[in-house]
């Protein structure tokens, strides 16, 4: 299988087909197990309320959930890939009840002090209704998952119609897109302002040096290649 990329000027839809595969070939190297160190080093910096309805867009079957919930939050994944979905609960021992939405199945366990609901299908499908109980996103694996053309719809069907108030934490990668395909695609802070600017105020936390520590950019001869943290907050 072709792996997608922005380096020739072609536009290859990432469809629920190209993830389904990946999530049945085990080909998940953005899945991390014990979930993200980032995510705990910076949630508190959101200054949430400890009961916030949290939005995780192309969720997987990522612990980072459990963790959210035991904080007390209500956590809203969504994914197009069942198999990720099944295993998610299957791996964690949770019994859920599971309901037909317009937007997609939605598959919901109690964890802890908190709640994870699941919804199976697209993330621009999302109802008005689920969007804005939404106060917060953590976006990991989402922005960086789709290319150019595809960001450019999320960024409007998804944070165009959060609400305001709503505030998030954004991890990204930042590299010469023309030196590597992606996904993960390069996403700088430049980019977010772009398209995110307007409406909400953008902060960048931490900008790091992954190139030593990843043979798969060394070997690719990338120039540089960051990991960025951004928090957010819609202000308009």
């Amino acid at each position: 299988m072709s792996k997608p990329n922005d380096t020739t000027g072609q536009t290859i839809k990432l469809d629920q087909h190209y993830w389904a595969e990946r999530w049945q070939q085990g080909d998940t190297g953005w899945h991390q197990p014990d979930g993200s160190p980032t995510l705990r080093q910076n949630w508190l910096s959101l200054q949430l309320a400890a009961n916030a309805v949290m939005l995780v867009p192309f969720c997987g079957k990522t612990p980072d959930m459990l963790w959210l919930a035991a904080q007390g939050h209500h956590v809203v994944g969504v994914e197009v890939a069942r198999q990720a979905i099944d295993e998610f609960f299957d791996d964690n021992r949770l019994s859920f009840r599971q309901w037909q939405a317009d937007d997609g199945i939605h598959y919901c366990a109690d964890y802890q002090q908190g709640r994870i609901e699941i919804v199976e299908g697209d993330v621009l499908a999302l109802s008005d209704d689920t969007l804005k109980r939404c106060q917060a996103v953590y976006d990991r694996g989402a922005l960086v998952a789709q290319t150019l053309s595809q960001r450019q719809a999320y960024y409007q069907a998804v944070y165009g119609r959060l609400a305001v108030g709503c505030k998030a934490l954004l991890l990204t990668v930042d590299y010469p897109q023309h030196q590597k395909m992606g996904p993960p695609f390069a996403v700088g802070q430049a980019e977010v302002t772009h398209h995110l600017g307007q409406h909400w105020q953008i902060v960048l936390q931490s900008l790091e040096d992954m190139l030593p520590a990843n043979p798969g950019y060394q070997q690719a001869g990338v120039d540089y290649a960051h990991s960025l943290t951004m928090l957010l907050e819609k202000v308009f």
